[in-house]
C-alpha cells in the first residue's frame, strides 16, 4: 500500500515531511538513473512522469500538510486532452455552442461515474 494511501486527509507535521521526503528521494533516484543510462548512451525511459507537476505537488504537502490523494487535479490534463478532442469533431458554424455542449455531456457523465464510484465506497465500508 502505498504511503499517501495510508495517510489520512489532514496530515501531521511528521507525517508530511515524511511524505516529501521520500518524493524527493525519488526525484533524486531518477535523476541518477537518468544520468546513469545517458553515459552509458542507453535510451532513458518510454514514459517520463511530469516533474514539475510533481515537485510541486511535494512542496504543497510539505507547506500545506494535506494528502495529495484527495486533492490531486490529474483530471485536468485529462480534460485538456479531451477539449482538444472535441474541438476537432465541433461544427465550425456554431463551434463554441457545440464544444460546450459536448464537454457539459461529458462532465455529467464523469459526475455520474463520481456519485457511482462513492456509493460503491460507501457499500464497501459498511
Amino acid at each position: 500500500m502505498a504511503l499517501s494511501d495510508r495517510y489520512p486527509r489532514f496530515m501531521n507535521e511528521e507525517q508530511a515531511t515524511n511524505l516529501y521526503q521520500r518524493g524527493r528521494d525519488f526525484l533524486r533516484a531518477h535523476k541518477r538513473l537518468t544520468d546513469i543510462s545517458q553515459r552509458i548512451r542507453r535510451k532513458r525511459w518510454l514514459l517520463k512522469p511530469k516533474f514539475h507537476a510533481w515537485d510541486e505537488q511535494l512542496y504543497r504537502t510539505k507547506r500545506w500538510r494535506m494528502n495529495a490523494r484527495f486533492t490531486a487535479g490529474w483530471l485536468c490534463e485529462d480534460h485538456m486532452g479531451l477539449l482538444k478532442k472535441l474541438s476537432r469533431k465541433a461544427s465550425a458554424k456554431h463551434y463554441s455552442h457545440s464544444v460546450l455542449k459536448m464537454v457539459g455531456f461529458r462532465l455529467l457523465a464523469f459526475k455520474y461515474r463520481v456519485n457511482w464510484l462513492n456509493s460503491q465506497a460507501r457499500k464497501r465500508s459498511q
